[in-house]
């Protein structure tokens, strides 16, 4: 066993043991609320299946085909389990499904009231989460004929296939897929996004640095003759609390009266969704570069294989894929409020030690 083997595989134990604690401390504490939380948890589901399937492909499958003497079962054998089918097919479902967190996100900001009526976590259970692994399989399908079995003279073997022109046109879907359509459909939803978010700022918030000039109709009434007010002798300690003069009219009093009177706790409530709305776009974001960290260097020598007609990778970028197997549960446990809070429901014996 070489020292890429070994690192490798401490990569994927790591992304097991660290996908595991995130999907128990969602399930064990009913986090799964949200369409976001949801697709949260699914994106650590996919991520431990691919870390399994790395053991599995890697230690488990022989290297050496063996004998089979039925041809179909030597097919199956060669174009699932030989050309490591599944997973390839669940690093890709890993892909849509961040494709498919960064659209969830971009409609809850660009249209909210949409978002809320039609985007439930029930619909991203039933709708968004089964296209996800049909278009991923659809996607992977794409490899099955590049491989088959040849069985001669009593010994069996799997052999690759398939013309340069196919394996051209598979390679070069391949790479729009994994590095090309992630990184445009993130670059367009979180620009829009930091639009929408500047635009509702300034619009919530216009012009913070000039003094707010109080209006008419919430200034209070000027009372007349000997008890009005002169500019020079307003006394700071009377700014507090605007008075109304009993001889004022009728309607200086209603107005008066109707300036709006803030609740605290619904603005306590609307600043805490605000920041767990940012939080969670902030989470996405650096999930989607750690992506693109992590993917670019395959995909740039799948296209310099393209280009050279070889088939050679590197272990270091199979390692940079196991890496983004497991860096998404530290970014978690770093940016989400809501996953430290569960952390310690969950784990009890944490919040002991800390006492």
């Amino acid at each position: 066993m070489d020292t890429w083997t070994i690192v490798i595989s401490c990569s994927a134990g790591v992304a097991v043991i660290a996908n595991f604690i995130v999907i128990y401390v969602f399930i064990r504490t009913g986090a799964v609320r949200t369409a976001s939380t949801l697709m949260l948890c699914h994106q650590s589901f996919i991520d431990l299946i691919s870390a399994l399937l790395y053991f599995v492909v890697h230690f488990a499958v022989p290297l050496d085909t063996p004998n089979f003497t039925s041809l179909t079962t030597g097919e199956f054998y060669c174009r699932i389990i030989w050309s490591q089918f599944l997973l390839y097919y669940s690093y890709v479902a890993s892909i849509w499904n961040l494709n498919f967190l960064t659209l969830e996100r971009y409609i809850s900001v660009a249209a909210p009231i949409f978002h809320h009526r039609r985007v439930k976590t029930k619909t991203m259970a039933t709708v968004a989460i089964p296209s996800i692994y049909v278009i991923s399989l659809l996607i992977e399908s794409l490899w099955i004929p590049t491989s088959y079995y040849r069985y001669e003279d009593g010994v069996g073997q799997c052999m690759y296939a398939g013309s340069a022109a196919y394996l051209g046109f598979v390679r070069s879907f391949v790479i729009v897929n994994d590095l090309l359509l992630p990184v445009l459909l993130m670059v367009f939803c979180y620009t829009r996004i930091y639009l929408f978010l500047l635009k509702r700022h300034s619009a919530v918030n216009p012009k913070q640095n000039q003094p707010i000039e109080m209006s008419q109709s919430r200034r209070p009434a000027t009372p007349t003759g000997s008890n009005q007010i002169q500019p020079n002798s307003i006394n700071r300690s009377t700014l507090s609390l605007p008075t109304v003069d009993s001889n004022s009219s009728p309607t200086n009093q209603n107005n008066a009266a109707a300036a709006p009177i803030r609740n605290p706790a619904n603005a306590v409530s609307i600043n805490r969704n605000n920041r767990a709305k940012r939080n969670v776009i902030k989470t996405v974001v650096i999930c989607g570069i750690l992506y693109c960290i992590c993917w670019t260097p395959i995909s740039v020598r799948n296209f310099y294989n393209l280009v050279q007609e070889e088939d050679a990778i590197p272990e270091v970028f199979h390692f940079m894929i196991c890496l983004n197997l497991f860096c998404n549960v530290f970014v978690y446990a770093a940016q989400l409020k809501q996953f430290q809070d569960n952390f310690l429901v969950a784990f009890p014996c944490f919040v002991r030690r800390r006492n």
